[in-house]
């Protein structure tokens, strides 16, 4: 279960009439917290903390609500039974994630549940410079994506 919010901020210091600029990324796992929320939540703050002679000025770039797969699902449950097969041991669901807006919006759209199915592992370090993904860990995903859908269809 992920809320995440993007904000971009524009600081100006009027004295010197430097802008500047940074993104900030807020995940938190309160269901009920709305990426608008969030959003008036971190402005209000940055308003509060500038220092004398500085304006901020902020507004919503883009937000996600929250998604979260019920682990009772038919979806997740295929998903599981999938990557047991494939390596031997069954998964433990862990609440994590992304900027993926797009799934809340496929279940309230569609009334479908969503699987998140990762191969990677932590150290990937995903979008960083030396970011990487082990090919055995690649292998396993293509081998584990069938037995979904056997699964699946049962």
């Amino acid at each position: 279960m992920t809320i995440l919010s993007e904000i971009r901020i524009c600081v100006v210091r009027t004295e010197e009439k430097s802008i500047n600029q940074c993104k900030i990324e807020i995940n938190t796992g309160k269901l009920l917290w709305t990426s608008e929320k969030i959003t008036g939540i971190l402005i209000n703050y940055f308003k509060t903390i500038a220092p004398k002679g500085v304006e901020v000025k902020a507004s919503l770039h883009h937000g996600g609500e929250p998604y979260m797969t019920p682990i009772d699902s038919k979806g997740y449950k295929a998903a599981s039974k999938a990557v047991e097969q494939t390596f031997g041991k069954a998964p433990i669901p862990v609440r994590g994630g992304g900027s993926i807006p797009i799934c809340s919006i496929l279940e309230k759209e569609l009334g479908i549940k969503i699987v998140f199915m990762g191969f990677g592992l932590d150290n990937d370090n995903l979008h960083s410079p030396n970011e990487k993904y082990n090919l055995e860990n690649y292998y396993k995903g293509i081998e584990t994506i069938p037995y979904f859908h056997k699964y699946f269809a049962e």
